[in-house]
């Protein structure tokens, strides 16, 4: 008489690590949809300050330095060549955030990566 052995994996044990999987990738998907909106938010904050900045001062150096204290502060960057301010006082740039995930930032070739760009144009 032959014996059968049962290696099967427990189903709690399936369920569990299938929760665990999509648990890791919800979190990652939240925190690129909220870097996302935050980043637009910071974009129009800074482009708001600096075109204020330009209006005060009429000079497009002291406009850019504003927006970069902003974007430092608000864990950004400005894009190199985005910054541009209007004839009319419009201030215009791109800004780039950066978030750590769990999985989706690794796998950059599988899905974006976890940054996020942002443009957004002020007139005072």
């Amino acid at each position: 008489m032959r014996t059968r052995v049962n290696a099967s994996v427990p189903r709690p044990l399936v369920a569990a690590v299938v929760l665990g999987v999509i648990v890791v990738v919800g979190y990652d998907a939240v925190r690129i949809g909220l870097l996302r909106l935050s980043t637009r938010d910071a974009a129009q904050t800074v482009a708001g300050e600096a075109a204020r900045s330009f209006y005060d001062s009429r000079s497009a150096d002291v406009a850019l330095a504003t927006a970069e204290k902003g974007a430092v502060d608000g864990d950004a960057a400005i894009s190199d060549h985005s910054f541009s301010v209007a004839a009319d006082g419009s201030v215009t740039l791109t800004l780039v955030k950066q978030t750590t995930t769990v999985v989706i930032g690794r796998v950059e070739k599988a899905w974006t990566s976890s940054s996020a760009t942002a443009s957004s144009t002020y007139s005072p």
